[in-house]
C-alpha cells in the first residue's frame, strides 16, 4: 500500500484520486496480525510477539516461520514462573512495642 501527500494542503491518504497534486511519500504496510498501517516492515506488535518462533542467525530478525529469515534458530519459550507458597511463614523477632497507658490524676 502507497500513501500520498497532498503537495496544497498537506492532506495524507492511500488513494491519490481525490488529492489536489499528490505525491508519493512512503510505502506502507498493512500488519496482518494487528491490522496497522505501518512503513516500517519490520513492525512487531504484542500479537505478532506472541506467534514469534524463529529468529535469524545472522542477522537476527524474528519471524513466525522458518520461511521469514535467512539462517532461522528456533526460539526457545522461558520456562513460566512458579510461585511456592509457604506454610509457616516466620514471624518477626522483634518484641512487639508495649503501649503506654495514661492515668489521669485526681485534683
Amino acid at each position: 500500500m502507497t500513501v500520498y501527500t497532498c503537495e496544497t494542503c498537506g492532506t495524507v491518504t492511500t488513494g491519490k484520486g481525490h488529492l489536489c497534486k499528490p505525491v508519493k511519500s512512503k510505502e506502507s504496510y498493512v500488519c496482518e496480525y494487528c491490522g496497522i498501517a505501518s512503513t516500517d516492515p519490520r513492525h512487531i506488535c504484542f500479537p505478532k510477539v506472541a506467534e514469534l518462533k524463529y529468529v535469524c542467525k545472522q542477522c537476527g530478525r524474528v519471524a513466525t516461520s522458518k520461511d521469514h529469515v535467512c539462517f532461522p534458530s528456533a526460539i526457545s519459550k522461558p520456562l513460566a514462573k512458579t510461585t511456592v507458597k509457604k506454610k509457616n511463614a516466620v514471624k518477626s523477632t522483634k518484641p512487639a512495642a508495649k503501649k503506654k497507658t495514661v492515668t489521669k490524676k485526681k485534683k
